[in-house]
């Protein structure tokens, strides 16, 4: 039979006994047997919880647990000369009462059946009379059992204690439901904190595995030992892989307790975001990948459920609710640029981009600061991926965007990211790779629906029905210039620009762009955006195009030597590039370039010549 909360927690802290009480006055007083009869009434009254008197000397004990009430505060000194059982150092036996000091000192004696004490208070928070009827002694003992569980690594107990105890909160006092969340995991993460240090401290520490794993097996057991495993290896999935684990498990259960409901909104957002922050502080890769499949699930549901009636349920069409949602997918967009988990950020720029697609009455797109930092993130994702023309697009969204609605941006900050737009759309090879229309042919579907995709992905108004090319190299530096652009960038950017989009000057391009190239090298720690930049230190980072702009510069080349030559020596061409590059790196580039109809040109190796 479940008991009331101040009962229940009253009963789980005997039955491990840490309460520690002091017993004063004369040992035949009134008032001292009083308190000895109280205090003995309420172990007696709870059961498992025995009480011990320790004192100096001499070293006679009485075992009390096994004398009834009544003789024990009634026999005669005598008689209790006579019920002596044994003669021993204090600490040995259950219970002990003082035959000689008249001044005993009461203290519990630790009984230890967490097992009883977590199950008392299990039965307590999962009773129906208590669902719909928050208490703070129902608060105490969730903390209570949060101790226990935690300690004892009950992942599953616990959530469905959250599970209750959330349904007893949420139509009351949803602060408590968040304030018991916050100590579980605060619980846990002191848990597991202590037990990387002693990992630490036993052994070189190493990083841990998939923390979902199911547990070793004997027979993995047994190789690991024949095939001579380090120990730090074992000390690590024997000492802290259980604690992360269960911290792990309660971030994943915490997220599950809360998802789809209105009223805990603004709980399941901290819980996201403080889920993040685990992956990030411990280098999760994994659970971030599943911690972001478990968010795009609860969405999912959310959206495909979204005209069932129910109690409390989430509508996306709140804007404070829409606004909650889209600022939890900006963190995991940041999360996963953190962690260089770059195919993982893409996908969580399409989650958001499906929520700024379906917007609510009233708003009409995310918050300018947010969408700053969206823009400096795909920056960072296109350049790991090296796709040149939608990095180059990033940069310039990022600066008309930001430059429109960060006022407080200085000019350093707008020379710098200036800069990078105008670089950026200068490394873009002249020809567009996998793009069939660039070579005069029509569209295939699936470029068509890969440029729609990403066309979207930077923001731009895009028409399916449409057959032009949405995103394209001569676009793009058409509205540098018309946005005029160079007239803030540096003088070198600026030269680079004319050489490689001026006159036509095969034989000396490349020599005009050498010592141009140099100077950008130099250039990035010129540039000093401030805080106020949203790309942050990487605005300053212009070498990193450098190596694309000769590219640019060497299949240029080729193509205007096509239109003069008919056939050139490989040394003369070699010569014509002067960016210490092998002749394998300038044919590859001259085979790619041939390969996607930019140009035509032929290898005689035989002969040394180029056709």
């Amino acid at each position: 039979m479940a008991l009331k909360p101040e009962n229940a927690l009253k009963r789980a802290e005997e039955l491990i006994g840490v309460r520690v009480c002091v017993g004063s006055g004369d040992w035949t007083g009134i008032g001292d047997s009083n308190w000895i009869r109280r205090a003995m009434i309420g172990g007696r009254r709870v059961g498992g919880w025995w009480w011990m008197v320790v004192y100096p000397i001499p070293y006679t004990v009485y075992p009390q647990s096994f004398l009834p009430r009544s003789l024990v505060l009634s026999f005669s000194r005598s008689r209790r000369r006579s019920l002596i059982s044994s003669s021993c150092i204090p600490g040995s036996l259950p219970t002990y009462l003082s035959l000689d000091h008249p001044r005993p000192t009461i203290i519990p004696y630790q009984v230890n059946q967490k097992q009883n004490a977590l199950q008392t208070l299990h039965d307590t928070i999962t009773n129906k009379r208590h669902q719909r009827n928050w208490t703070k002694a129902l608060e105490d003992v969730m903390y209570k059992y949060i101790d226990l569980a935690v300690e004892m690594k009950q992942a599953r107990k616990i959530k469905d204690a959250l599970m209750n105890y959330r349904n007893a909160c949420q139509q009351v006092n949803v602060t408590s439901l968040g304030d018991v969340i916050a100590y579980l995991i605060e619980v846990a993460s002191e848990k597991a904190e202590a037990a990387s240090a002693e990992a630490l401290a036993m052994g070189e520490g190493k990083e841990m595995g998939d923390l979902e794993a199911e547990d070793v097996s004997p027979e993995e057991m047994i190789l690991s030992y024949v095939s001579g495993e380090k120990s730090s290896d074992r000390v690590d999935r024997e000492v802290a892989t259980p604690w992360f684990k269960l911290l792990w498990e309660s971030h994943r259960n915490v997220l599950d307790v809360l998802r789809n409901n209105a009223r805990l909104e603004g709980l399941y957002a901290v819980a996201a975001k403080r889920a993040f922050g685990f992956c990030v502080a411990y280098k999760r890769t994994t659970e971030f990948r599943r911690l972001c499949d478990i968010l795009r699930n609860h969405l999912g549901t959310l959206i495909k459920y979204k005209d069932q009636q129910g109690r409390d349920r989430t509508d996306l069409g709140v804007p404070a609710t829409w606004e909650s949602y889209i600022d939890v997918r900006f963190e995991q967009l940041k999360t996963a640029c953190t962690l260089e988990l770059w195919a993982e950020a893409f996908r969580s720029v399409e989650d958001i981009q499906g929520l700024v697609g379906t917007p609510p009455k009233g708003i009409k797109a995310p918050k300018a600061s947010l969408m700053a930092t969206y823009y400096a993130r795909l920056t960072q994702i296109f350049t790991r991926s090296e796709a040149r023309l939608y990095n180059a697009y990033a940069w310039y969204r990022l600066f008309t965007f930001s430059r429109s609605f960060n006022k407080g941006l200085t000019q350093d900050d707008l020379v710098a990211m200036a800069s990078n737009v105008v670089l950026s759309a200068l490394s873009v090879l002249p020809y567009d790779r996998g793009n069939t229309a660039a070579r005069g042919y029509d569209v295939r579907p699936h470029e068509k629906e890969n440029s729609v995709r990403m066309a979207a992905v930077l923001g731009f108004n895009v028409d399916r029905n449409d057959r032009r090319v949405l995103l394209s190299r001569q676009a793009l530096l058409a509205d540098i210039e018309r946005k005029g652009l160079l007239q803030l960038v540096p003088p070198q950017v600026k030269a680079a620009f004319s050489a490689l989009e001026g006159d036509f000057n095969p034989l000396m391009l490349c020599q005009t762009l050498t010592p141009v190239l140099e100077g950008i090298k130099g250039l990035g720690e010129e540039l000093k955006p401030t805080e106020a930049c949203p790309a942050g230190e990487s605005a300053a980072d212009l070498a990193a195009y450098v190596p694309f702009i000769q590219q640019v510069a060497l299949s240029r080349t080729i193509r205007q030597l096509s239109e003069v030559y008919s056939t050139m020596r490989v040394s003369s061409l070699s010569e014509l590039a002067p960016f210490g590059w092998s002749f394998d790196e300038s044919e590859a580039l001259i085979l790619d370039a041939v390969r996607h109809g930019f140009l035509q040109a032929r290898f005689d190796h035989r002969n040394g010549t180029v056709h």
